[in-house]
């Protein structure tokens, strides 16, 4: 396994985009598949062919919880041992290594899984929308049905990009404030806890979607939730005075009859939870 070291203090981010593109670069002009990137405490497994890129990453200060190992170490020793990385049999054989096969078996089923995400965005737009109706219905005349249905796509998309941001770490989901207060993971946590009649009874979750847009649109300065301006057209608020779309995401994005915590909560499912066929043993 080659294993390579950084002085960037973080990977990935900033000025530690260079070293993971060189390392990239250096797979894939040796057609070597894997490759080890460390910082010292984030250690970061990158997986390159010609036209594909894939990784996985562990911080040094989860490996221990009080003097016990964690399972996130524990999962580090084994994806690098030498049982996942050897060849089986010759040395000289074709077979790939057991962390290679579980990769090419993941890249096979990763279109099947994209496909799986694109309908339920399109069922995550028309739950959004049904639950707009009462605002969405008496104006369907002034605008064109096209116009909404895009704003809603719109809304939806805020969502799946947002829970990609808080999966890679890009937003600040280990500060309190937004992970009580903003965050989408933490959101859907909460409403799991509710009964889904619990749910139709409290209408908390629209205003916290509409904050957590806002605070990634505006950012914050505040010293105990600091967030950059990410501007941009995707959490551009909605506008009355605006182009067909802004209008119809006003609409959509309006504090009058907000849908339920139950809509909320099913429009999270869809887009964060599948169900997949796997074998026993």
């Amino acid at each position: 396994l080659l294993v390579f070291s950084a002085p960037a203090t973080r990977l990935g981010v900033g000025k530690g985009r260079r070293p993971v593109a060189q390392v990239v670069e250096y797979l894939r002009k040796r057609s070597t598949p894997l490759a080890l990137l460390t910082n010292g405490t984030q250690w970061r497994l990158i997986w390159a062919d010609s036209d594909s890129l894939a990784w996985i990453e562990w911080e040094a200060d989860r490996w221990l919880e009080a003097d016990q190992l964690t399972a996130e170490l524990a999962l580090l020793r084994r994806v690098l041992s030498s049982a996942a990385l050897s060849k089986p049999g010759d040395r000289d054989s074709v077979t790939m290594s057991p962390l290679l096969a579980a990769i090419r078996d993941t890249r096979r089923g990763q279109a099947k899984l994209s496909k799986e995400l694109g309908e339920r965005v399109r069922r995550a737009v028309e739950a959004l929308l049904r639950s707009r109706e009462p605002l969405v219905g008496p104006a369907w005349d002034n605008h064109a049905s096209n116009e909404i249905y895009v704003a809603a796509c719109h809304f939806v998309m805020r969502l799946v990009v947002t829970l990609f941001a808080e999966a890679r770490e890009l937003l600040p989901i280990d500060i309190p404030v937004y992970h009580n207060g903003y965050g989408l993971r933490s959101l859907l946590d909460q409403l799991d806890r509710f009964t889904p009649e619990r749910r139709r009874t409290r209408h908390s979750a629209w205003p916290r979607l509409l904050a957590l847009f806002r605070l990634l649109h505006e950012g914050s300065p505040h010293w105990a939730l600091r967030v950059p301006v990410y501007g941009g057209d995707l959490f551009r608020p909605g506008h009355v005075k605006g182009d067909g779309i802004q209008r119809a995401l006003a609409l959509l994005e309006a504090l009058a009859e907000p849908p339920d915590d139950d809509v909320v909560h099913r429009i999270l499912v869809l887009l964060t939870r599948t169900t997949q066929k796997v074998r026993e043993g």
